[in-house]
Order: C-alpha cells, then structure tokens, then sequence
C-alpha cells in the first residue's frame, strides 16, 4: 500500500491542507526508526529550575509572588527542585544579632519551604548572601526592592558554621532527615565575578569548607557543593577540586572537604547553543580528568543556569527561546555530543517574570527573564517547549537527517511501547543576530517512521507546538503595540496565547503496516511535538501533574455561599489547586478552616474543573469539579 502522505499548511489562519509534496521538494527528510533503541531518555532540564530573589515567594514590590509559578513548573514541567538566590538575606530574616550574640527567626524562611515542598518539588538551597549582621563589609548586589544582598565575606567565620548548622538542623528536625538528606546545598552563587562575591578565590573556599563543616554537623550526609561559577573556561573548577581534595580550612586534621557537585553556569549570547555545549564538554572533561586523578572524587555535574543570555531580552519571550532551549537540551543528549555525558542537573534561569535583581516595576507585561507572565499566569514559548519535551516517554530511538548546525533542524523520538505511543519532538531555531528575527522562515520536512506496529487505518497523528504564528503569547502582545500594561483585552489574548494547543486536530492515516509518512512545513523558529498512537491519545499534553487518574469530586465536598468546602479527611488541606480540562494549571486556592476561599461566581459554569487538595496527611487524588 502507497503511504499517504500529510502535509500540515502552517499559515496564520492554521488551515488544514492536505496534499503530498512533490518529488525531492524537502529541505529535510527525517527518518525515524522504532527498532532502533539508543537507550533511556534522561529529561536532566527536569532536575532543576532557577528562581530569582527567593523571598519573592512571599511576596514582591508589585504585590505578586512565585507561588503559582513554583506550582506550574512542578505539575506541568516536571520540574523536581527549584534554586534562588537570597535564603539568607536580611528580608527573608533568618538571622540578626543582639549585643553579639546570634539570634535566628525561621518564620519566612519555614514558610518559603513549606511551600516548596508542597507541591512537591525539592529546594535546590543556594547559601546566599551574607546576613548584614555577620557581613565583613557593606558591598552589596541587586535591587531586590531595597533589600539588596551583602556579598562579602563573614566576619566570623566560626559564626557563619553555626548559621549552616542551625540551617541544616531545622529544616532536617521540621521535614525530617530522610527528606533534607535528598536536599543539595550550593554555596553561593558566582563567587568568580566581582559582582557576587566581595573576597578572593581562597575566601570563597574558606567560605565553602565552614559551610560543610556546619551542614554536615547537623545533617552528616547532606549533599553540598560549588563553586556555581560563571565562567567555566577558566581554572576554577580545576582550583575548586584540588582544594576539596587536599585542604579543609575548617578542620585541617581532615586534610579534605566533602564535595558531592561541581556547579557552574552559561549564557553563551551570539555563540548560541553551541556556546553552552563547548562549556558542558569543557566541564565534564575537567570533571573525568579530576576523577582520573582522584579515584575517591565522586561527585555530580550541575549546571545551576544557562538561558541565551544573562541580560534578559526578547530571546527570553519569543519562539526563539522555545527552539533554543530544545536545541540545546538535545545537544547536550550523549549520542549529539561525542558520548560526553548529559549534565545531572541543567536548571533553567528562571521559571518566572516576577524578577528583582533590578527594579523591574515600571511595566507588567514581559520582564526581562523567566517563562511565565506576571498576569494571568500566561506563557512564554521557552515554557511551551519544556512541556512538550516533558511528554517524551523513556527510550529513546533513533532519529535521522537533522543537523546539529546552526540555525537547522533536527529532532529526537520516544517510543512508549507499552502504550503504543510515538513521539516525535523537532525543532528548527535559528538565533537571529539579534535579540529578535524580522519573519518565520520554512522548512519543508518529510518524517518517515518504520517498525512502528500500529493496527491499520487505527493510526492517529496529533501535531503540537509553538512559533511565529501558533502558541505564541509575545506575538500577540507585539501585534497589540507592546504595551507595558496590557488591557484586560490584551491579557485575555495572551492568556489564551500562551495554552499549548494543537496545531492541527487528530486524524486518522492509513499507511504501510508498521510504516508512516508526513510531509508538513516548519516554521523556523519553532517547535512542534508528533504524536502517534492506534490507541489511546491525549487530548491534553500529560505529564506530571497530568489528568491520569481523577475521580469524581468527593462526595463529603460541598459548594456553600462561600466556596467549596472540603470533607473530614481533607482536614490538613492548606490550599487547593485548580487545573482546566486539558491538565494546565488555573490557580492556588487558600484553604481555611476546611474551605476553599472561592467565590460563587468563580464556581465551574458548563466547563470541567479538576482540583487537588494539598496539606499534611491529606488524600493526593485529583478530583473532578463537575460544571453546573
């Protein structure tokens, strides 16, 4: 049987042509082949994501905080931990002295994490700044609302240990050690710029060995690391290691430090993707070289930021951000970059536009970094693409006819075999020579997939993804003038912009037993995630956080004049989250005294809700708000 070939018309009006591209009229032919296994997919952009100022979980200059970015990043990307600059800043307030003596408040700090922790991610704990009250010096970084961070060195040092003790022994007796031991603490953040850190290279690992002198006394097999270093071309790392190796200025008798990561950061600007690949490799071969050295070196590689650049700009909201950060994840797959394995932890900076390093209240709507607006929780392409490379199952197979070039296209396959579920994840970036590209250039790709069993005329392709004219909430905010305060007109657009939708609906293709093939346009920048299946399909991209398993809304919850109160086993609920039909993400709801504080005209009207409880001890379940 001749294949039938589709091909997908990406035009503004998202029109649905099918036709077969004539002859050889492809700038990329794809293959991709199902009995080919590479190996597992190891997702490590799920490890970790940045934050900026970590106090902005309470709250911000503009009245807003991170919390239901925290939660998105959590239930819609996947993402395990979350990193931040300022735990130990004055305004978090963990640490003051009177007359001399320490004195320590973990109120802030108790409820930063406690909400961290529930919604299931890990704090990724940066050590950072220094408390005033124990600073050497006056020298300070960011705006952070007139509560900058102090970045130099302690004036005590035997006082600083006591602050990581007492650090580590509360968040270890509150969350219990069996929990914090799975914590990874960074000491400080870039003490190789001027900027960040206030001392020398030798203060800096004076520094880093009375932090592990403190942690590890209250937390013996905390997980510590360093030197979260800007520039990895140069000898720190290498210095960093040495040291850990052969000196412990805390406890000299020990003649060595404990060291379970090396960190360090990229923002490769103008040498785009290729920028943070040579920095990975350069990494990871001064890591191996190291442990060649020192058979007893056992430690994980971090890259704790990189995004294209560290100022901010519209590669931050465009497509374009979407195709570089698939681009770069795949770059840095095994198989891409000469066998140099994949970073354990490669943090993306940062998850939100709620940002404070420099006073950034002079607009609301695209701030110079992060994925998600400050209204509306809308999002930016670079989120859209971390989604779809969420959806990727577990083996990876093989992918031919893409190019590691730049700008090109190229792309990478999963196949669930269990569910009978293709995905086929390709991106076509291309950086610009700028911050932004005038116009979408196209590609016009065949993808072929063999040993693909599927029963005949039961295959179903679903198209997602995101670029110039799809998925894409910046176009729609350049479209409306740019405003620095939309109007809620505007907002409605974006918001609905920024929900990954498909590009074309499902359809059935009879093709060659265990053999398909498309023919379709990319648009250049952009993204698009093929999924194929003769048997279930989502209609919501799933994940963690996902629509699997809800249930039907408990039968002791009950609407009330003011809003939906929860049943007896519900009791240890602090707040509810709300999802949409399709699995997104909708809002974080208090929950008081058993009820969840929603007004009756925001009660579900002819639209399924889905809703989960969280809290101590409190059912996990997702359940159904049926629509009235």
């Amino acid at each position: 049987m001749n294949p039938i070939l589709v091909r997908y018309l990406l035009c503004p009006l998202s029109i649905l042509i099918l036709f077969a591209f004539p002859g050889s009229a492809v700038d990329y032919q794809l293959g991709v082949d199902a009995a080919k296994t590479i190996g597992p997919l190891k997702k490590f952009w799920q490890e970790g994501v940045g934050s900026c100022h970590i106090y902005m979980t309470l709250n911000s200059a503009q009245g807003i905080n991170f919390k239901a970015h925290y939660a998105m990043a959590a239930k819609e990307l996947g993402m395990k931990r979350v990193r931040a600059h300022g735990i130990l800043d004055d305004d978090v307030g963990i640490y003051k002295e009177i007359n001399g003596a320490p004195v320590y408040n973990w109120k802030n700090l108790d409820s930063i994490y406690d909400y961290i922790v529930s919604v299931k991610m890990e704090p990724l704990v940066e050590l950072s700044f220094m408390p005033s009250a124990l600073a050497s010096g006056t020298k300070t970084f960011g705006w952070y609302n007139g509560s900058p961070g102090n970045i130099t060195p302690p004036k005590d040092y035997d006082k600083w240990m006591e602050l990581c003790y007492r650090i580590a022994k509360h968040v270890s007796e509150r969350y219990g050690a069996a929990v914090v031991e799975k914590w990874y603490w960074e000491v400080w953040n870039e003490p190789d710029l001027a900027v960040f850190w206030g001392g020398s290279k030798e203060d800096y690992f004076k520094l880093y060995d009375y932090a592990v002198e403190g942690l590890t006394k209250a937390l013996p097999n905390a997980k510590v690391g360093g030197p979260s270093i800007a520039i990895s071309e140069g000898v720190w790392m290498d210095d960093f290691i040495e040291h850990c190796m052969n000196a412990n200025l805390a406890n000299p008798a020990k003649k060595s430090v404990k060291v379970d990561f090396v960190s360090w950061h990229t923002y490769p600007g103008q040498s785009g993707q290729a920028g943070i690949v040579g920095a990975h490799t350069r990494t990871a071969n001064r890591i191996a070289a190291k442990k060649a050295k020192y058979p007893q070196l056992n430690v994980k590689n971090f890259l704790t930021e990189w995004n294209t650049s560290y100022k901010g700009g519209d590669t931050y909201n465009s497509e374009i951000g979407a195709s570089f950060v698939a681009k770069v994840a795949h770059s840095m797959f095994p198989d891409q970059n000469g066998g140099v394995p994949a970073p354990d932890v490669a943090a993306f900076w940062v998850i939100s536009d709620i940002w404070e390093e420099w006073d950034n209240t002079k607009a609301l709507a695209f701030g110079p970094m992060g994925m998600i607006l400050r209204q509306r929780n809308a999002r930016k392409p670079s989120f859209l693409a971390f989604q779809m490379m969420g959806m990727m199952s577990d083996t990876l197979v093989q992918l031919t006819g893409g190019t590691k070039a730049e700008p090109g296209l190229n792309g990478f396959a999963t196949y669930d075999k269990a569910r009978r579920r293709m995905h086929i994840l390709v991106y076509d970036h291309n950086r610009g020579d700028g911050d932004d590209i005038p116009q979408a250039y196209v590609d016009k790709v065949r993808l072929s997939v063999s040993n693909f069993p599927y029963a005949p005329g039961k295959l179903q392709v679903q198209r997602w993804g995101v670029d110039r004219n799809h998925n894409n909430c910046f176009r729609v905010w350049e479209k409306s003038g740019k405003p620095a305060f939309p109007s809620a007109a505007v907002w409605d657009q974006m918001e609905a912009a920024g929900k990954l939708t498909q590009i074309t609906g499902s359809h059935t293709v009879t093709e060659a037993a265990g053999s398909v093939n498309l023919e379709f346009e990319q648009l250049q920048p952009g993204v698009s995630l093929f999924i194929l299946s003769d048997g279930e399909i989502p209609t919501a991209l799933e994940g963690r956080g996902s629509l699997d398993g809800i249930l039907p809304m408990a039968p002791d919850w009950h609407w009330d004049g003011e809003g939906l109160v929860l049943g007896a086993a519900y009791a240890g609920a602090t707040h509810l989250e709300i999802f949409d039909s399709r699995g997104a993400f909708m809002a974080m709801v208090p929950v008081v005294n058993g009820r969840a504080a929603w007004k009756p005209d925001q009660r579900p009207r002819g639209s399924l809700l889905v809703a989960r409880a969280i809290g101590k001890g409190v059912p996990g379940r997702l359940a159904i708000l049926a629509p009235e």
